[in-house]
């Protein structure tokens, strides 16, 4: 192996070793439809004032966690949309790390 090669290979182990991983875990019977990849959906601080469903969890892995707003939105966007979320209540841990977080779903209004 060329030592070009070896700086590559250990570049791209370095660089994927830093990007946080979350695992998801359903937590209820209730299902939802699974969205593009892409999905809209909100990063909330606290519970939203209107009916929802909690659909499950992503909790953070190695490394711990994400960083940052816009790191954390990124390493949890294809799961909060497979999973059919309309937005995420995350958890962040003293040091300001988003460390897990729980998946939700607007309720659909009810017919009077």
């Amino acid at each position: 192996m060329t030592l070009a090669r070896a700086s590559l290979t250990a570049l791209t182990l370095a660089a994927t070793a830093c990007t946080p991983n979350f695992k998801y875990t359903p937590t209820s019977s209730v299902v939802a439809q699974s969205k593009a990849a892409d999905c809209a959906f909100d990063i909330r601080s606290t519970p939203p004032d209107y009916p929802y469903d909690e659909l499950g969890v992503l909790e953070g892995g190695p490394p711990v966690g994400a960083r940052s707003l816009e790191s954390f939105r990124e390493a949890v966007a294809e799961k909060v949309c497979a999973a059919g979320g309309t937005a995420v209540l995350p958890e962040v841990n003293g040091h300001g790390v988003y460390i897990r977080a729980a998946v939700i779903r607007a309720r659909a209004p009810q017919a009077k």
